[in-house]
């Protein structure tokens, strides 16, 4: 009798270490993604196909993945960014300009994403030197961008791209789209930036207590502003593929970036108020929310209803992961943080010497 029931525990170890290991909150993404996958595999048309119909669908939504990663860093640290669809589109628009004017395509793009990481800066400099909260300044940042890609993608709308830039958003390498490769390559460098450098233990730091990493000698505005930059950076590489991948620029290319980019950052196990998450949640949160959004549609789902199932699934990921822990929940929720700390001795003693 013992013999067996110990015999019993030695067969579930392993899976429980397993789990343990890779998160169970993880765990529990991924086990709901080969669901997920199989249902739409037996039910939608041309979904899987072998593996083919599945990087074809991947290919579809990795704009939102390459805004995923650069959006998580951001929350990583209890900010926030909604004006990354807005810096998505101008940057379309802005290389397509560029390119319609007889720049080199490539050469527009490299601008273009300047121009993106320009904006990010600018949000960054405002939020922490301006001590203004995140949310109001890049909703100003979203309308006033968003206008400006109005303005100038002007008319006619640039559409007529050269074939080796579609072929970033359309083409293939040997069965495997190029923009999967690019998606996975940022998702490479942000879990590298987040687990493995200095930069992503501050990130983390300042998302626990901004006051409390200021003390402990990290340059909290410095980190703030880089990190906004990379996340409008992200954001502007997400609005080149998505101009590639439909072979056109327009203004409101990229406004539905933000709910499907949000709703997979906070599905993949990133606190929203900062502190806590892995870039590997957030992978498994985008493959989630888009493989969900792209069945959908194959069963013929319109975009209201899509939009629809995305920001609850928004709302239930907030709930869940939050008040898993209610007395965790209510005293965050109580004392909320500013991103910009008071200046610390050391700055305060050089403020004195300098003046």
């Amino acid at each position: 009798m013992l013999g067996s029931r110990l015999g019993k525990a030695d067969v579930f170890r392993p899976l429980s270490a397993s789990v343990k290991a890779f998160g169970g909150w993880e765990f529990a993404l991924l086990v709901l993604l080969v669901v997920e996958i199989v249902a739409f595999s037996q039910g939608a048309y041309g979904f899987w196909l072998g593996g083919a119909g599945a990087l074809t669908q991947l290919q579809q939504f990795v704009g939102i993945a390459v805004a995923s990663m650069g959006l998580g860093l951001v929350i990583l640290t209890g900010g926030i960014d909604l004006s990354i669809g807005s810096v998505a589109s101008l940057t379309g628009v802005v290389m397509a300009r560029l390119w319609a004017s007889g720049l080199n395509i490539w050469v527009a793009v490299l601008i273009a994403l300047v121009v993106a990481c320009a904006i990010g800066t600018l949000n960054g400099l405002i939020i922490t030197y301006g001590k203004l909260h995140p949310l109001i300044v890049t909703l100003v940042t979203m309308f006033v961008v968003s206008s400006v890609a109005e303005v100038v993608v002007g008319t006619p709308t640039p559409y007529v791209f050269p074939s080796n830039f579609v072929n970033l958003g359309m083409g293939a390498y040997h069965s495997l789209p190029w923009s999967v490769m690019v998606f996975v390559v940022v998702a490479i460098c942000a879990g590298y930036l987040v687990g493995f450098t200095t930069f992503g233990r501050e990130l983390l730091m300042i998302g626990s207590n901004p006051v409390a990493a200021a003390y402990a000698g990290i340059r909290v505005r410095r980190v703030l502003v880089i990190n906004y930059t990379l996340c409008a950076l992200s954001a502007g590489i997400a609005g080149i593929l998505m101009s590639a991948l439909y072979a056109s620029a327009r203004g409101d290319l990229a406004q539905h970036l933000l709910l499907p980019a949000l709703t997979a950052v906070v599905l993949g196990g990133v606190d929203i108020f900062g502190g806590s998450g892995r870039v590997r949640g957030m992978v498994l949160g985008v493959l989630l929310i888009g493989f969900l959004q792209q069945g959908m549609m194959l069963y013929g789902v319109n975009a209201v209803d899509v939009q629809l199932v995305t920001g609850i699934l928004l709302g239930a990921a907030v709930v869940t992961k939050n008040m898993s822990g209610s007395q965790r929940f209510t005293r965050r929720l109580r004392r909320r943080r500013t991103n910009v700390p008071p200046p610390v001795p050391n700055e305060l003693e050089a403020s004195k010497v300098a003046s």
